[in-house]
């Protein structure tokens, strides 16, 4: 007779193993049987373990019709805890608490949240919380697009702030494709509209800062920092239309540690005479420290100096 190597169940809650055809054990085997077609199944109370002869090893769950294949989990106390199913549109299932958690289509998309994934992590919204929470390891970026050193797209969080491209010295693109950026705002009407917060009638409110940077030790007259416009010509050529420039006057004192007790500053205008394509601006006008304002010359005498 043919013989068969099974797992079957010997009628007081035992599941051994048995080759059919030679004998039996125990009360007569009842239910379904799972047949040992390659392989071991070995393991100590409470594990199993299951190992093949070939590159696949595991446990093979069919279906049958409108029957889909699945693993479940369940406690003796708690009743079911999920499963594990396929479908038959190709897909693999986990499902927790009664409701779909995580779903991988045919594509391999993975959907979690949502049981139709659109790309190959669709994360949907959640309820009364974050859709996503990231850690971060130290000096690490939470989220970092390619895997070259420049990276392509970091983003990360610290101390209630949000970072982007925080570790590499690379450019960062924004609407390049169309559309507006709003800051502060959810309607941007041009490129860049910044919306300042709520103040008093009678106050002044700073919109936006242009940085000099950190680490400019011992400036000297005409150091600063300014706008610069530019674009396009009669001739589609790329030109410097103008520019304005807050700039460091009349430097004659030393460091300090409380700052540079000599400090002042003036505000330079540009604009472009026109001629080649290489022409920059000039300088036009100047407000000095004092409040002079000079057209036509750099160094004005009078409240109004036009030359």
């Amino acid at each position: 007779a043919t013989e068969t190597t099974a797992i079957m169940h010997d009628g007081n809650g035992v599941l051994k193993t048995r080759t059919l055809g030679t004998g039996a054990f125990g009360p007569t085997p009842v239910g379904v049987y799972l047949p040992l077609v390659g392989g071991t199944i070995s393991g100590n109370p409470g594990t199993l373990l299951i190992s093949g002869l070939s590159n696949y090893t595991g446990l093979t769950v069919k279906g049958s019709g409108a029957s889909r294949p699945a693993i479940l989990f369940e406690n003796v106390n708690q009743g079911s805890l999920g499963m594990i199913y396929g479908t038959e549109g190709n897909e693999i299932v986990i499902n927790t608490n009664g409701g779909n958690a995580v779903t991988i289509d045919s594509s391999q998309n993975v959907g979690i949240g949502t049981t139709s994934p659109g790309a190959k992590l669709d994360v949907g919204a959640g309820t009364g919380s974050p859709t996503v929470l990231l850690g971060r390891a130290t000096g690490q970026a939470s989220i970092k697009a390619n895997t070259d050193a420049s990276g392509h797209l970091i983003i990360d969080s610290s101390t209630g702030h949000v970072y982007i491209n925080n570790y590499v010295n690379k450019n960062i693109y924004l609407a390049i494709g169309g559309g507006n950026v709003g800051i502060g705002m959810a309607s941007p009407g041009t490129k860049l509209e910044i919306s300042g917060n709520n103040s008093a009638r009678n106050t002044l409110q700073n919109i936006l800062t242009i940085n000099g940077g950190t680490s400019s030790n011992n400036v000297y007259n005409g150091f600063g920092m300014g706008i610069k416009f530019n674009g396009r010509d009669y001739s589609n050529a790329l030109r410097d239309y103008a520019y304005i420039y807050g700039v460091v006057q009349d430097q004659t004192s030393s460091s300090t540690p409380a700052g540079d007790p000599g400090f002042k500053s003036q505000l330079r205008f540009y604009t472009n005479t026109g001629g080649a394509s290489a022409t920059l601006p000039t300088q036009k006008m100047v407000i000095e420290a004092s409040g002079n304002v000079g057209i036509g010359t750099t160094s004005p005498t009078a409240k109004l100096h036009v030359v």
